[in-house]
């Protein structure tokens, strides 16, 4: 069915194996499988309680005896929904699963999934109803990395039919998930309603898709090759260096830089818009995009990715301080600590309100125009703790200070070299 030698080449010195445990047909397999190999030793099994149905915690505790029959170690994560999800379920239990499984699964460690053949081919067809590109129709990989998790799918190659041979052969009992026969579902009516009839005309098409899949990965591939040499692994994108190229190009450079700081995708018509109000806009534009998990904002020419919105409103204050004791600023999230004053008596502490000048040898300059000299992406400036002695203005966060004075924070705040 499948070597072990393939996990036990990619396995890092020592590194637990999690096996990703629901007691359907695919992983019990996988479990009986491991739990007869030299890996047994580095097995742990992860079983995930999606609590949608009545049947759920039955099917864990069949989950725990299998293992404790076995002497493996077991754990089960339950997830606690607020509001039970209605649409998109599979989605949202496989976002939910796999925060459960980072609880567990370190750095070094490798997650067990037990995918297969039908699934792949599955999968592909999919994401080919949906639309998708090159890295959609690439659909799972055997060994893969996804959102700092080490996943291998030992199955991928083997078809469920000698899964479940595989299963009789050594009197394995599963459970049954009823909402597979829900077809509703996508996946659900591509598995039981057009799979038979494609498979009816060709009978290898789970074999063949599979191969199709593995050449959409081996093309998407290069493509990221290509895209890397434009973006560097931070939120943050040079424009000058590709905003002269071909919005193809463009599209696959900003969609593959978000993707490796954990971002979704944008959508074709959602890169038009990108590409129109930020890519090409104006340096002084302050362009903005927004989805529902991503938040981007140009300055100058960079453009930025945000997981929540940094222009977000913060409540105003005034504070004051003896600069004695750290100062926590909970609207700011950061604690600010006094290295050397100048004089006695407290300070005050204040968020920005505009208008502010900042007293220089050579007279006073707004507030406003350093910023600009400073290059202080405009998001960044109402996050900035002022700090006056009596009406003068001695610090702004840790970007300038008044001679004699020296102030710390606890975040990363921009600094002028």
């Amino acid at each position: 069915m499948f070597d072990v030698s393939q996990i036990e080449s990619i396995l890092k010195n020592e590194a637990t194996l999690w096996l990703g445990y629901s007691g359907g047909v695919d992983s019990h397999v996988l479990l009986d499988f491991l739990s007869k190999s030299t890996l047994k030793s580095q097995l742990q099994v992860v079983h995930i309680n999606h609590a949608l149905s009545l049947n759920a915690d039955t099917w864990q505790a069949h989950c725990e005896n299998v293992c404790h029959e076995k002497n493996i170690d077991f754990i089960c994560e339950k997830i606690h929904w607020k509001i039970k999800p209605t649409r998109n379920v599979e989605q949202k239990s496989r976002e939910a699963r796999y925060r459960l499984y980072k609880k567990h699964v370190k750095k070094n460690d490798v997650l067990l999934l037990g995918h297969h053949q039908n699934d792949q081919a599955e999968t592909l067809l999919l994401q080919l109803f949906r639309g998708s590109g090159i890295k959609g129709l690439s659909a799972m990989q055997t060994v893969s990395y996804h959102d700092g998790l080490n996943i291998i799918r030992p199955l991928l190659n083997t078809e469920r039919d000698e899964i479940v041979q595989y299963a009789n052969q050594n009197n394995l009992k599963w459970i049954f998930d009823e909402s597979n026969n829900l077809e509703h579902f996508d996946r659900n009516y591509i598995r039981k309603t057009l799979m038979p009839i494609i498979q009816s005309r060709w009978p290898n098409i789970s074999k063949t898709l599979s191969r199709t899949s593995n050449l959409c990965h081996e093309a998407d591939d290069l493509l990221k090759k290509y895209a890397r040499d434009y973006y560097q692994p931070t939120n943050q994108l040079d424009l000058k260096a590709i905003k002269f190229l071909e919005d193809s190009e463009l599209t696959l450079i900003i969609r593959e830089w978000l993707y490796s700081q954990g971002f979704m995708m944008p959508s074709k018509a959602q890169m038009q818009i990108i590409i129109k109000d930020l890519v090409h806009a104006g340096e002084e534009k302050q362009a903005l995009f927004k989805s529902d998990n991503c938040c981007l904002r140009r300055f100058r020419d960079q453009l930025y990715a945000f997981a929540i919105d940094p222009m977000q409103e913060r409540q105003a204050y005034t504070l004051s301080w003896d600069t004695q004791d750290d100062l926590l600023l909970p609207q700011l999230n950061i604690n600010l600590f006094c290295v050397n004053r100048k004089g006695t008596g407290n300070v005050m502490v204040s968020s920005r309100k505009g208008g502010e000048r900042i007293p220089f040898k050579n007279g006073h300059k707004s507030l406003k125009q350093c910023f600009q000299e400073w290059k202080i992406p405009y998001w960044e400036r109402n996050q900035l703790p002022i700090i006056y002695q009596g009406s003068d203005i001695i610090a702004v966060g840790v970007i300038w200070q008044r001679e004699g004075w020296e102030f710390a924070i606890s975040s990363n705040l921009p600094e002028i070299a």
